[in-house]
């Protein structure tokens, strides 16, 4: 039993593992301080912990997908801001900006994309773009899977860097130049916020009438960066997706580029962004891809490297089979000494 407990001391108190809880503790505590800790929050780094505790393979991959979760800690931060340092709001002038660039003529009117496709609404494509748009992270998570599976751990190291990196981009952006979504504008005209402005979820509302749900107003209503229409994260993750998808394989890049575009149609359709938006999304993608994929491909694959051999260190023996064996050589010592009276 003794030598049970130490194992279990080895392989559950480790200098690492002791890291990692305190960083745990403090992403809750830091949430619980600012006045938004949620259930969320502790799931969120439950599920962190248990994967590190797990196996091998779970903490392998928890390392390699680090660079999306640090993404996903870091945008919920972004709630946080103080609404005055985003202030003046670009309305008018990204309105007018993406009027001069790609305004069109529609049914004898001059206005912009978003505004010609909404005459045009229907509910099928209300059923389509709203699935296809909540299905962003899942897919998202799924090109990581395969691309682990599939192209090893360096490609699927790279691509959550270029994300990571991509999105660090896109919240400088957030801060730097805030901007108001097509929604906005049909909800408020041209007015400045006086305060900060809960999310809507515009098209997608239609979505939720559909399927008989609000899923998509409760989770927009939660968005922590309602002035973040500039640049398209949609468009962003999917140009990304696409470019990685076809190192898989052409068949599944040819369908990860499909979506894509539907993507982009959606993001229109649904009233949640610009075309400007989604063109400073993708370019962000492609200089992301060319970033990680011509000048900082050894480097990142280096990082990679050594914090997979700090974690092999770190590891014990895989605990199951080593209780296994202590408790079967305790069995037998007792058999022994029962024989031998």
């Amino acid at each position: 039993m003794q030598r049970v407990t130490e194992l279990i001391q080895e392989r559950f108190f480790t200098p690492i593992v002791s890291i990692l809880i305190s960083v745990l503790a403090a992403f809750c505590l830091f949430h619980y301080r600012m006045g938004a800790l949620t259930w969320n929050h502790l799931f969120f780094s439950l599920v962190i912990l248990v994967l590190f505790l797990a196996h091998r393979q779970s903490r392998q991959f928890l390392l390699l997908a680090s660079p999306l979760i640090l993404k996903d800690a870091l945008y919920d931060s972004l709630r946080y801001v103080p609404f005055d340092w985003l202030t003046p709001i670009h309305i008018g002038d990204l309105y007018q900006l993406e009027q001069s660039l790609f305004g069109i003529t529609c049914e004898g009117t001059p206005m912009l994309i978003h505004e010609c496709l909404a005459l045009k609404s229907h509910p099928f494509l209300d059923a389509v773009c709203g699935f296809s748009y909540h299905l962003l992270n899942p897919v998202v998570f799924l090109i990581f899977v395969i691309l682990w599976r599939s192209r090893g751990e360096e490609m699927t190291g790279r691509y959550a860097v270029a994300f990571l990196v991509m999105n660090l981009m896109a919240f400088a952006t957030y801060l730097l130049y805030p901007a108001a979504a097509p929604w906005y504008v049909t909800q408020y005209g041209f007015t400045q916020p006086v305060g900060p402005v809960m999310g809507h979820a515009a098209g997608l509302i239609q979505f939720d009438h559909l399927v008989g749900s609000d899923f998509s107003a409760r989770l927009y209503s939660l968005n922590p960066v309602v002035f973040g229409a500039v640049p398209s994260m949609h468009a962003g993750f999917t140009m990304l997706g696409s470019l990685y998808a076809f190192r898989i394989g052409r068949p599944f890049g040819y369908c990860t580029a499909f979506y894509t575009l539907f993507m982009w149609y959606s993001a229109l359709y649904l009233q949640h962004h610009y075309l400007i938006d989604i063109v400073w999304g993708v370019g962000y993608a492609l200089i992301t891809y060319a970033l990680i994929e011509m000048w900082l491909k050894a480097p990142v694959s280096r990082v990679f490297q050594r914090l997979s051999l700090f974690l092999q260190d770190e590891e014990t023996s895989p605990l199951p089979a080593a209780v296994y064996s202590t408790v079967n050589n305790d069995d037998e010592s007792q058999v022994s000494k029962e024989s031998l009276s």
